[in-house]
């Protein structure tokens, strides 16, 4: 019997070897060895082109999935831009609005890229509510002659600043006396920020202004 061993390869890669066999012993001619180095080519070259295939395969899989996400980032950010643009215009109105008639002015600001989640309208309620608490303080209670809110975030969380340059006052003294937290307003914003999961930070002074940080959570209890 003989046997012939013809090596497979792709691209100077080897991949296998091609047997051949048979009962009869005899001596391979030339043009029949010749014919198997051709098909094993060939075997070398299926291969290749299916490896190729499936690679090509996997990475428009991937282009696509790609493609897909840039889609979607797209209509989230427009859907959140939408979304913050409305509170801006709230809280732009609300600061105005408050402070009607005062001597003072009134400042606002909020980044353009800044983004809203979406469906987030309790969250944008309560923003809203603490800001309307916050700017009521300084009309009212602070003597203030200008105020200034500023409206930020990143990745997790949106942060509402609300500095005035009042008369001020003594958080520890307020809080710890019976009805003037409420009078304040201090009780009604961190019940407000303890809500949606948030944390409240009151800085004020004696003749030295108050500034009133409000940090909260996109993704809060019922968010």
């Amino acid at each position: 019997r003989f046997h012939a061993s013809v090596p497979i390869y792709a691209s100077a890669t080897p991949l296998g070897v091609l047997n051949v066999a048979s009962e009869d012993w005899r001596e391979l001619l030339p043009e029949e060895l010749q014919l198997l180095h051709i098909i094993g080519d060939q075997i070398g070259l299926a291969i290749q082109r299916a490896r190729l295939s499936a690679e090509h395969t996997v990475a428009a899989a991937r282009l696509a999935t790609i493609e897909e996400r840039n889609r979607l980032a797209r209509e989230i950010h427009d859907t959140l831009a939408q979304g913050l643009a409305a509170i801006t215009l709230q809280l732009e109105a609300l600061a105005q609005q408050d402070c009607e008639g005062a001597e003072l002015t009134v400042q606002f600001s909020c980044p353009p890229d800044l983004t809203f989640p979406q469906h987030s309208t309790r969250l944008e309620v309560g923003i809203y509510r603490i800001a309307q608490e916050a700017l009521a303080n300084a009309c009212k209670h602070a003597g203030a002659q200008h105020i200034e809110m500023m409206l930020t975030g990143d990745n997790e969380y949106v942060e509402l600043v609300v500095q005035d340059d009042g008369r001020g006052f003594d958080p520890d003294r307020v809080t710890k006396i019976s009805g003037e937290g409420q009078h304040f307003g201090l009780t009604g914003m961190s019940e407000r920020v303890k809500l949606l999961e948030g944390t409240l930070s009151i800085e004020s002074e004696l003749g030295a202004g108050t500034r009133i940080v409000a940090r909260v959570p996109y993704r809060g209890k019922g968010q």
